[in-house]
C-alpha cells in the first residue's frame, strides 16, 4: 500500500530509485569539478569520467545485479531503468564534451563503445572471475583494466589514433 500511496506504483518507485544516487552514480560523482574536467584533453576527460564510473559502479553491487536482469529480460520496469540510464549518460557526455565540438573523432560514439565495455565486465564480474585471463575480482585486476582504459583514451589525444 506504501508504494501505491507514495509513487503511484511500482513504475514510479523504480523511476525515482533509478534517479537516485543510491542506484547510479550522480552526474556530479562521475564529472567531479567541472572547471577541472573541461582543463582535460578530450582522452584524459574520458578516461577521469570512465575510472570514476568503474568505482561507482563497484561499490554498487545491486545496480550490476539489475543490469545482469536487464539483459535477460526486457519489461516495463527494466526500461524504465535503462531509459533513465540513458539520459544520464547523454548528459554526461554532453557536459564533458560541450567544448570539444571541432574534434575530429566522435567522441561520444567512442565514450558509449568504452561505457559499454566497461559496463559488461561489470556485470560479468558478479559471476565470473576472469575475462580473457584478467582478474574481475581482484584490484591488481581492476588495476590492469584501468591500465587499458588509460591506453585507449590517451589514443584519442593522439594525432592518428592508436599506437601500442
Amino acid at each position: 500500500m506504501l508504494i501505491y500511496r507514495y509513487f503511484d506504483g511500482l513504475p514510479r518507485l523504480l523511476a525515482c530509485y533509478g534517479k537516485s544516487s543510491n542506484f547510479w552514480p550522480s552526474v556530479d560523482e562521475v564529472l567531479g569539478d567541472r572547471i577541472t574536467l573541461l582543463q582535460l584533453s578530450a582522452g584524459q576527460r574520458m578516461q577521469f569520467v570512465l575510472e570514476r564510473l568503474v568505482s561507482g559502479l563497484l561499490a554498487r553491487p545491486q545496480t550490476l545485479a539489475i543490469m545482469a536482469w536487464e539483459l535477460s529480460q526486457q519489461n516495463a520496469l527494466t526500461s524504465t531503468l535503462a531509459d533513465i540510464r540513458e539520459q544520464w549518460g547523454i548528459d554526461v557526455i554532453q557536459q564533458a564534451t560541450s567544448d570539444l565540438k571541432h574534434e575530429q573523432r566522435d567522441i561520444a560514439a567512442i565514450a558509449n563503445f568504452l561505457v559499454a565495455g566497461v559496463q559488461y565486465l561489470l556485470i560479468r564480474s558478479r559471476n565470473t572471475g576472469h575475462y580473457g585471463g584478467i582478474s574481475l575480482q581482484t584490484e591488481q585486476g581492476w588495476a590492469r583494466w584501468q591500465t587499458a582504459i588509460a591506453t585507449l583514451c590517451h589514443a584519442i589525444d593522439m594525432p592518428h589514433g592508436i599506437h601500442l
